[in-house]
This record gives structure tokens, sequence and C-alpha cells, in this order.
């Protein structure tokens, strides 16, 4: 089993030990406590403890006003917290500001209650867990400065019933500098049918991948995709099939309702089958109903490398996520309009977050709350390809926290061309637009890798054929970078070349197919397919 890092700290603000200077006011009673020793806290000795009122008012913590500020923009901050139950808060937020107060201040709601599944909330109680927060999900109070970060507060809310909240940690951590742009997961759990009749052709207009939660026992049943569509998936369609439970009773009672034994022998089972038959998403889980609570978290960890929920609408996860056997996904319900899922994209985008978006049944009428249709689908699908965002598998985003940006792909386009004669001219190829891509350069200092792959098919008249150049931002890179004597048969080329300087910002490799042979035959290409892909070096 892969192992996937939970974010770590580039600089702690606290960890509530003694002497921390925090204080506490508003909607608090007796048993709040900013040095309380008997809460088992996962750093150091002590936590700080607020036991609300019960009244519906906010109860504060607040931090001493920090002598050297901190710059958070491009980063994320992590809040390692406890709940007493989390059916009995109405917010828990975060403030960073310049000064005392919140006036000039980001703040985010890192846990609300949004509904009384359980599945919909990050934490049940009683367990400690970390979450992080992108920047772009802040909400901006009056003009604050993110380079002069000196100052956090903690607010705590209850419902009308007076609530326990224990904090460990406040911390920044660094955000993924791989995918500038943000980068989007679509996931599909219980592998319906029409994820393979309406999704997968709206999908395949641009070549996305995306990854399917399977129950097993669904598998081949009417109404579910076959095991052949599920191999075909990943096979020609670079999609990921990953765990989502073996046996269809324990899905319908989730792992929060069987006991320990059996929730780790439907874990151990899902994931022994995936293996099997060769599945790539073998080391990565979704939670029945996305429901979680201390117990099924050590169960995953025993077989998973990650586990998602269905955390609604707290905020974009990060990568690395805050805990990867609590992923946050934004499930997409039949209530959401494609206006809704864009401005979602939009932030994604202009944070560079994570955005997993969920989906189940794709179909018309959309007449349940987890059925989709196709056209707003297919809506959002075009509105990722124009962001600029990147799409990626869950398991190839997630792993982004083990990968190096040096290495890893920041674009990638693909294309066909169809079979095509002309008369040869050895100076004046015919060039013929091919496909193009853009992807983000982050500025002079970097240097991006830009390959070509081609797989060229039969070939027929003159001597050499020259085929396909590479220009960025309409300038040649390149001069036929692919050569080919006549009569070969399906011959893959792949060629290489560094760009470096570009100014930040978009910009655009396009693979143009020339035509054209230093003999004096007329020739034929019978097939041609291509791929470019742009890769981060530095």
């Amino acid at each position: 089993m892969s192992t996937v890092q939970p974010a770590t700290p580039e600089k702690v603000i606290t960890t509530f030990q003694t002497g921390h200077g925090w204080t506490s006011s508003g909607a608090t009673v007796t048993g709040s406590s900013l040095n309380f020793t008997g809460g088992n806290a996962p750093y150091g000795t002590q936590c700080a403890r607020l036991v609300t009122n019960g009244l519906n008012a906010d109860a504060i913590l607040d931090g001493p006003i920090m002598g050297a500020p901190v710059d958070i923009r491009g980063k994320a901050l992590r809040v390692t917290f406890r709940v007493n139950d989390y059916m009995k808060y109405v917010k828990l937020e975060l403030h960073a500001g310049n000064g005392s107060g919140i006036t000039n201040s980001y703040s985010w709601r890192f846990s609300n209650g949004e509904g009384a599944g359980a599945g919909w909330h990050y934490t049940r109680g009683g367990e400690w867990c970390s979450i992080t927060l992108n920047f772009g999900d802040a909400v901006t109070n009056g003009t604050p400065d993110p380079t002069a970060i000196n100052h956090f507060r903690i607010t705590v809310q209850d419902n009308s019933t007076a609530l326990t909240f224990d904090v460990n940690e406040v911390a920044i951590v660094e955000n993924q500098k791989v995918y500038p742009n943000g980068v989007v997961t679509f996931c599909f759990d219980d592998q319906d049918a029409t994820v393979w009749s309406a999704a997968r052709p709206a999908l395949d207009k641009y070549r996305f991948p995306a990854t399917m939660f399977t129950i097993r026992e669904y598998v081949g049943q009417s109404g579910y995709c076959t095991l052949d569509q599920l191999k075909t998936l990943e096979r020609d369609h670079g999609w990921e099939v990953a765990a989502h439970a073996d046996s269809a009773t324990v899905h319908t009672a989730s792992y929060t309702g069987v006991s320990d034994d059996v929730a780790l022998s439907d874990m151990r089972k899902i994931r022994a089958w995936l293996a099997e038959n060769g599945f790539k998403g073998k080391d990565h889980l979704a939670y029945p109903h996305g429901d979680y609570d201390a117990d099924t978290i050590a169960q995953a960890r025993k077989v998973f490398a990650t586990a998602r929920g269905t955390v609604r609408r707290t905020h974009h996860e990060t990568l690395p996520p805050g805990d990867p056997h609590r992923v946050r996904c934004i499930e997409v319900l039949n209530t959401d309009t494609a206006a809704t899922i864009q401005a979602e994209i939009d932030k994604c985008v202009a944070a560079g977050s994570w955005l997993t978006l969920l989906f189940h049944v794709v179909a018309s009428p959309a007449d349940g709350l987890t059925k989709y249709l196709p056209a707003d689908f297919a809506t959002i699908v075009d509105y990722v390809a124009a962001s600029g965002a990147a799409v990626r598998t869950y398991g190839d985003a997630v792993t982004t926290s083990i990968q190096t940006a040096a290495t890893r792909p920041v674009e990638k386009a693909m294309a066909s061309c169809s079979a095509s004669t002309d008369t040869p001219d050895s100076t004046t190829p015919a060039l013929v637009p091919g496909m193009s891509l853009t992807f983000t350069s982050v500025g002079p200092a970097c240097e991006y890798e830009l390959a070509v792959e081609a797989d060229i098919g039969v070939i027929t008249g003159g001597t050499q054929i020259f085929i396909g150049s590479l220009y960025v931002d309409g300038v040649k890179q390149s001069r036929d970078i692919f050569t080919q004597a006549a009569g070969a048969m399906r011959v893959a080329n792949r060629k290489t070349w560094k760009v470096a300087g570009l100014s930040p910002g978009r910009h655009t490799a396009e693979f143009r197919h020339a035509k054209n042979a230093t003999g004096t035959a007329a020739f034929r290409v019978y097939a041609f397919a291509s791929t470019i892909e742009v890769t981060r070096r530095s």
C-alpha cells in the first residue's frame, strides 16, 4: 500500500502549550480552560478548551499580537481541533488579520452545521482531527494585508446546546505549486450505468479522466457498469477505478453502522478484488454515504492510503490534504445549478486548490437528489476545460503530496489527425493544425519541458518524411521534429525540449502536422495519433 503524508506545518502559530498567551471571552462557562491537560492532545501536553453556555452566542479565543507578522499569500492554514458532538455547533471559525479584533481580517468557517447527515460533516465529534484551509476560501473583512498577519482568533458558536471545543494547533502550511490554476477531479460513486452512457462521453470530449468508486456486488448488475466497462475506462480513457464497498448490504448500512470487524473485512475484500483485476485505484476508498467516525478511520488506515467523505460545503481540499483519511469533496446534487458549480471552479483556479466534484447518476429527468442532468454536467465539463484548471484522477491528485513539481505533468492534450495526401515540397511543408493546449508559467525562473509523442501509421511514397513542428505562442521551437522513412509501419516517436524565460501567465503550445518529403512522389499518412504534454522542471 502506498502512503500519503498529511500537510506538515511551515510555521506553527501555537500548540497552546504553557505561556501561549491566548485569552478567552464571550459565551463560555465553567469548565473552559486555556491550559487543559486532560484532553490527550496530539501535540505537547495540553490544549485550550472552550465550553459554551448553550445560548447560541460566540465563544472566543484570541491570540496575542505577534511581534513578527507572517505572510499567508499562497499558503494554507491548519487547525487541529475536537468537538464533543457534531450536532451541537453552528460554526467553528478562524480569523487571521492585522491588529486586534477582526475589522481587517480573513475568516474561514472550517466546520459548520449543514444538516443532520453525518456524512456532510468533517468530524462526528469526540476525536482529534486536523483540517487545512485554502487562502482562496477566505472571506475578506475590511482591508486586510495578507503580508502582515499578526493576529489570530477562533470563534465557536453552539446551536443552543452547550458544546465543548478543544484546540491544539494553529499553523501555516505550504500550499501545492504543482497546479498553479488548481486541479479538478471528477468522481462517481456506485458505478451507475449512466456514468458510462452519459458522463463518459462528455468527459471524452476533452479526454478528461475521472475516478469511479465501486461497489463490487453491483458490478454487472442491471443499471450498473459491467466489469468490462470498468476495465475499458482505465485502459482506454485514463480513468481510475477505486473502492466504495465490497458488499451492497454493508454499503447500505455504512461502515459506521456495522462492527469494526465487518467494516475491516469489507474494506479488505474490495481492495483485494480491485488488485486482482489490476485497477489503479486500489489504495483509495470513498466511505459509503460519506459517513465515518474515529473507528472507521482507524480501520481504513489499515487498508487504504486515503479515504474520501462527502463533506458538503466546507472548503476545497488542499494538497497535501489536512488528513488523507478525511479527504473533502463537493457532492453535486440536483439542487445545484451549473452556475453554482462554475463558481466553485473559479474559486479553485484562483486559489490553486483541489476541487473534487462528486456525482452519482447523470440522467434525465433528474428526479432524485443525487441525479444530475446530462446537459448541466456537460456545461460543467466545458467550463472546466476553459478554466485553465488541470484535471486529474483522484489518485493522481492526492499523491501530489509525494511527488515533486519537477517531475509532475501540468498539462496534457491529445488529438488524432485523419489520413491525408500532399504533394512534396522540401522547403515549404503544408502545415495542418493538429492540436494545442494552454499552460501556465509561474515566472521566467521556471523551466518547462514540452514533449510530443506521435504514433505514425503506414507511409508510402517519397524517400524521407518530415512530420510536425512545435510552436509556443506562435514561435516555432523545433523544425522537422519527426522523421520517418517511407513504408514504415506504426512507429511511435517521442521528442522533448525545454523552454524557459516565459512570463507569468497562460501560454499556448501548438503541434502542427507538417506533411513533407524530400523525394518527388506524393505520399499518404494513413494514421496519425499524437499527444502533447507540458511538465514543469524547476
